[in-house]
């Protein structure tokens, strides 16, 4: 089982993880003229296949606010600052012929701190398919020198209720990286966490499956370079080998 989600979560690694775009709507678009800007989001399936939700819409300032370190007013004599703004967002998701009407808020955040400059951006968004079933999600990046954090989730409600909860976490760090992914559905909890280093020039991976409260743990090794003549070979660390093709 543990291979199985490991599987899962290589899916979203590398080439596969989700590709995020945004800018303006362009004069070709359907949409050009009812709204301003467009968010589209490519992520794979399990076999290479993009699905692609572009996201319509308008955006309004509602709030800003900016902090300098020295509690003063003024910037003059001060570089360390924090600045937020907010707007609020209306527009539609659009999913292959399906549309969605959708609402919400989105978050930037800059702040300067000794010479370093930290940004985020966050949304918090309502996609309606009617007014008892719809979908609550959130996404949020983070950046600063050498690190950046990519978080997204959803909650899925029927007639009120909340049926199924995902999440998606990923954090890279010079040569390490995290990812962690949680489903909760039906009452059970399910969890996966994986971190990649490189030791002694070869890949290291950590890999944490929970589900029922029960907890696995396996390190593994990565080999090869990922050609047909050397492909990548997973050692466990209780000394099982598995060839592996990632483009599968």
């Amino acid at each position: 089982e543990v291979k199985a989600q490991l599987a899962i979560l290589e899916n979203y690694m590398g080439d596969k993880a989700p590709v995020v775009k945004e800018g303006a709507v362009g004069s070709g678009d359907i949409y050009y003229g009812e709204y301003e800007y467009v968010m589209t989001i490519t992520t794979k399936d399990m076999h290479g296949n993009d699905n692609v939700y572009s996201m319509y819409f308008n955006q309004t300032k509602v709030g800003e606010k900016t902090e300098y370190d020295d509690d003063r007013n003024a910037p003059s004599g001060s570089v360390d600052f924090e600045f937020e703004e907010e707007f609020e967002i209306n527009g539609v998701l659009v999913s292959g012929e399906n549309v969605y009407t959708l609402d919400g808020r989105k978050e930037n955040e800059t702040e300067t701190e000794d010479g370093k400059t930290e940004t985020e951006s966050s949304y918090k968004l309502k996609v309606k398919k009617s007014e008892s079933e719809y979908i609550v999600f959130e996404q949020s990046f983070e950046e600063e020198a050498g690190e950046s954090e990519q978080e997204y989730s959803y909650k899925i409600y029927v007639d009120g209720r909340c049926v199924k909860e995902f999440s998606l976490e990923f954090e890279n760090e010079l040569n390490e990286s995290e990812i962690e992914m949680t489903t909760i559905e039906d009452g059970n909890f399910f969890t996966v966490s994986y971190e990649s280093e490189i030791v002694n020039g070869k890949e290291r991976i950590k890999a944490e499956v929970t589900k029922d409260g029960k907890i696995v743990e396996v390190i593994i090794t990565v080999e090869g370079s990922g050609t047909e003549e050397d492909p990548y070979r997973h050692i466990y660390k209780y000394g099982e080998i598995e060839d592996v093709d990632y483009d599968d």
